[in-house]
């Protein structure tokens, strides 16, 4: 158990202020307990559990025609067994969004976490942190909208390390958009976005990119083509570029939807010597550069009307990746889920999920590997301002070799008091 005291009262402090303003206010108290057969998924299985209650405050106003919004929540987690998760977190983030005038809206918004584990443990930022994080945004449109759309969106963030090991990051960018409407159901849209990252100690990066999207959307058919292009720079010279093009079509109908889309992305190192330049322009490989190549296609289908009271989703992912520098990551995966939920009555609704994944390496066979996971949950919601859950799962992993091979049980219960 932590030698952290009254997590709950260190939250309610910080929410004083909130609770004397009229609005919108939601408080929730929940306790749950979860337990595993295997949390630290090792062949050597050892059970923990982790028992955990939390209390979470969320508010929303309309303040002088500013938009102000807050969410707050602390929880204190006592384990037992190999789950090693002693501690107390508390969170929150405030918003607040001004409307200048009719074309300029500003945001900003701060946001805080504290992290207090085991205090005889090392401080690290896994188990001992408290950062805040200050960031401010702006919507401006120069224009009045008409056929095309011009947004200019400035940002600027402010991440500082208060506690336990870490670096405060400065992080500035600025985003444009047009957006043009060639016919009443076709969009284009460029885009282009710089973002430098300047941390205090480790090495600054700046990303510059761009692209450009096409869209249309009918009735209940919509399809999409997109092309982006970025460029990465750290201060060593070091730094990528990167190539994605992107295609996509759903249909959207009152008994199913289904959507499919198919990405492919190029990374390749930036040349930094004259040798790998000339090399890179003669289309040579194998010089110092590297290039990773990932295609991906997806599909899902949501059965909404499978039955009246059920839906069903069911989804099919295929990666390929491919690696000029390190031939033996080469990877094929295909993934499969399934989800669904059955409305048992008006106050209790049950979850099943199922997934799998199966991953080959093309030229290293022994790192082959099979996941497997299901899982099933029931809701009820009987009670006014009163909700239970109670979970159950099972996941394990199949390699060719056994180093890493682990089965894992889950079961947990939840229970969440709406004031």
């Amino acid at each position: 158990m932590s030698a952290v005291k009254h997590p709950l009262a260190l939250a309610c402090l910080s929410l004083a202020p909130m609770l004397a303003v009229a609005g919108d206010l939601t408080v929730r108290l929940t306790a749950a307990t979860d337990y595993s057969s295997n949390p630290q998924k090792l062949a050597t299985a050892q059970s923990g559990r982790d028992d955990s209650v939390a209390v979470a405050v969320a508010f929303e106003d309309n303040l002088g025609g500013n938009q102000v919004s807050a969410a707050y929540s602390a929880t204190q987690t006592a384990s037992s067994g190999a789950s090693n998760a002693d501690g107390t977190r508390v969170a929150g983030r405030l918003n607040a969004l001004i409307p200048v005038n009719s074309r300029l809206d500003v945001s900003v918004s701060h946001s805080a976490e504290q992290v207090l584990s085991d205090p005889t443990l090392a401080s690290t930022t896994s188990n001992q942190r408290d950062t805040h994080t200050l960031s401010v945004s702006a919507d401006f449109r120069p224009f009045s909208p008409g056929r095309g759309d011009l947004l200019i969106t400035p940002e600027m963030s402010y991440a500082a390390v208060t506690d336990g090991t870490g670096e405060d990051v400065r992080t500035t960018g600025l985003e444009v958009r047009y957006e043009y409407a060639l016919d009443p159901v076709t969009l284009i849209a460029p885009y282009a976005r710089v973002t430098n990252t300047n941390p205090e100690l480790s090495e600054r990066l700046e990303y510059r990119g761009g692209g450009v999207r096409v869209s249309r959307s009918l009735r209940e058919l919509s399809y999409f083509a997109e092309l982006g292009r970025a460029r990465t720079d750290r201060a060593s010279g070091a730094g990528t570029k990167d190539t994605e093009y992107s295609v996509g079509a759903s249909l959207d109908r009152a008994v199913y939807a289904v959507s499919v889309t198919a990405d492919r992305s190029v990374q390749a190192a930036r040349p930094t010597s004259l040798v790998q330049q000339i090399a890179a322009q003669l289309g040579i490989q194998g010089i110092g550069v590297s290039q990773a190549v990932t295609r991906t296609l997806g599909t899902e289908l949501e059965l909404r009307r499978l039955c009246e009271r059920c839906s069903l989703t069911l989804r099919y992912d295929q990666v390929e990746q491919r690696f000029s520098a390190a031939p033996s990551n080469d990877r094929d995966a295909v993934i499969l889920g399934v989800s669904g939920s059955y409305e048992l009555s008006r106050a209790s609704v049950l979850r099943a999920n199922w997934g799998a994944e199966s991953t080959e390496f093309s030229s290293n066979p022994s790192s082959n590997f099979d996941t497997g996971n299901w899982g099933l949950a029931w809701d009820y919601r009987g009670i006014p301002g009163l909700s239970l859950t109670l979970t159950g799962g099972f996941e394990t992993r199949d390699d060719v070799g056994t180093a890493t091979d682990y089965d894992e049980w889950t079961f947990g219960a939840s229970v969440t008091k709406t004031l």
